[in-house]
């Protein structure tokens, strides 16, 4: 929790189409945005998502956020220690692009992604 990205999260709570979810990727400047419905967590959609989306089929972009919410994400608790991290794991899976920090109600409380370990000075060589 002392290192995670808390403020000006890239939520957003209103079902977009997919190229409208480009236009908030760009204005938050993350390559993730985490979907709330009725102010629950429900999923999220990272850059690669977005890659995977267009190069199945081009007029996806005018579909629903909706259907293309990655909602079986992987997240980390709240009170996990940096030295419980098995950043190795995080690298081999690809999942940099940013981790939903949540508590213990699923509540998102902030996000980690590969440059917040890189300033905080985290190796990832391992």
């Amino acid at each position: 929790k002392d290192i995670m990205i808390k403020d000006n999260l890239p939520i957003i709570s209103k079902n977009l189409k997919i190229i409208d979810v480009i236009f908030e990727m760009t204005k938050f400047k993350y390559p993730i945005i985490f979907y709330f419905s009725n102010e629950e967590f429900i999923g999220i959609f990272t850059d690669g998502d977005l890659r995977r989306t267009i190069s199945k089929d081009r007029t996806n972009l005018d579909q629903s956020i909706e259907n293309f919410i990655n909602k079986n994400y992987f997240s980390l608790q709240l009170n996990m220690k940096i030295i419980d991290l098995n950043i190795k794991k995080l690298l081999d899976n690809d999942l940099l692009s940013g981790i939903p920090i949540v508590d213990t109600n699923n509540k998102l409380e902030g996000f980690i992604n590969k440059d917040t370990l890189i300033k905080n000075n985290i190796s990832l060589n391992i």
